[in-house]
């Protein structure tokens, strides 16, 4: 909504009006309002392009405008949650192959016996919490209690 010198369309223009900004009208002329910066039309083409406000309509109003992001900016924290949530399940299932490939490995390869056994018991305890995750009833501290014991902690 422009902003003119004088109240008229053909007049030289001094800005414009940001959507739902309140102003204080100072004089009312035909179809024209004259607030601090100047003048600007109410009415157009029999379109409404001011009209009053209470103080409550106000306060309501830049509220809403206030808060009209919040719904994309929802949105787009919903879409990061999921993305990070999927690359947490691929970050296990990945920890799950490479821990399978380092005792495939390891139990192929001349490494010392001792490493071998450690990478094997690494894979088997991984393997066993992939199981607890699929059946919570079982007792989560009988499971740590023997994957700490078979890693010898």
């Amino acid at each position: 909504l422009m902003i003119h010198h004088a109240p008229s369309g053909t007049s030289d223009t001094n800005g414009s009006l940001r959507h739902l900004e309140v102003v204080q009208a100072l004089e009312i002329k035909n179809e024209w309002i004259r607030h601090a910066r100047g003048w600007s039309a109410i009415l157009k083409h029999n379109t409404l392009l001011m009209e009053a406000v209470e103080a409550d309509d106000q306060i309501l109003d830049a509220c809403i405008y206030k808060f009209s992001g919040l719904r994309e900016e929802i949105t787009l924290l919903a879409s990061r949650t999921r993305s990070i949530m999927s690359a947490r399940e691929e970050y296990g299932a990945a920890a799950t192959a490479f821990a399978t490939a380092l005792a495939v490995l390891g139990s192929h390869s001349k490494a010392p016996v001792k490493t071998v056994e450690t990478v094997q018991r690494f894979f088997t305890m991984q393997a066993k919490v992939a199981e607890y995750r699929k059946t919570p009833t079982r007792s989560i501290q009988d499971d740590i209690y023997n994957a700490l014991r078979m890693l010898r902690i």
